[in-house]
């Protein structure tokens, strides 16, 4: 394929063809399924098919699967894995705060004693404010969230707070955020969110 027929492809995937005349690219491509997709007599709706499974889960993230395989301690097919169970609503649950979704991730062992998720914050939430006992690390796949600091933390960043630190934060009005996290505890120093927690066991 000619660089102007790769023009609106991901960038992820203009590199990885880069060289798509070579065997062992050619070779990926059939395994991937993806032959069929760019073949040059269709290359048109071929790469609309193409834009709209990387649009999808589990290929939406695949530029973060290996910054999220070193922040879970797993290996990419497992990132995969559960970004494929991400895509069933029912995978998703809510752990009592209004406008969060989870998903537990089971790390590997650099991460015993962590809190692994795949979050969703909805858009224009406001996460109260928290202090972190030990370490955290949220990695931004998708959207954007602005912290009490004056922090604005967007797609592909990743936010380390070190042990004792509190913060809060808002997620943009204009879309859901989307992140990888990894965290060693959590308190929130509101009352009223001491209450909730407590009430709640």
């Amino acid at each position: 394929m000619s660089g102007t027929e790769n023009d609106d492809l991901p960038e992820f995937i203009r590199e990885a063809l880069a060289d798509v005349d070579s065997e062992s690219n050619r070779d990926a491509a059939q395994l991937l399924g993806l032959h069929e997709l760019l073949s040059p007599e269709d290359a048109a709706p071929g790469r609309d098919r193409l834009l709209a499974a990387v649009d999808e889960l589990p290929w939406r993230y695949a530029p973060f699967y290996s910054r999220m395989a070193e922040l879970w301690d797993l290996a990419e097919a497992d990132v995969v894995t559960v970004l494929e169970k991400a895509r069933a609503p029912e995978a998703w649950y809510n752990p009592g705060l209004r406008g969060l979704r989870l998903i537990n991730v089971a790390g590997g062992e650099k991460t015993t004693g962590a809190d692994l998720h795949l979050v969703r914050f909805e858009k224009g939430m406001r996460f109260p404010m928290h202090r972190h006992p030990g370490p955290e690390a949220l990695l931004v796949l998708e959207g954007s969230y602005t912290d009490s600091t004056g922090r604005y933390v967007g797609p592909g960043e990743l936010h380390l707070m070190e042990p004792g630190t509190q913060h809060s934060f808002r997620v943009s009005k204009d879309e859901p955020c989307i992140a990888a996290s990894r965290q060693f505890g959590r308190e929130f120093t509101g009352p009223f969110m001491r209450l909730l927690v407590k009430l709640r066991g």
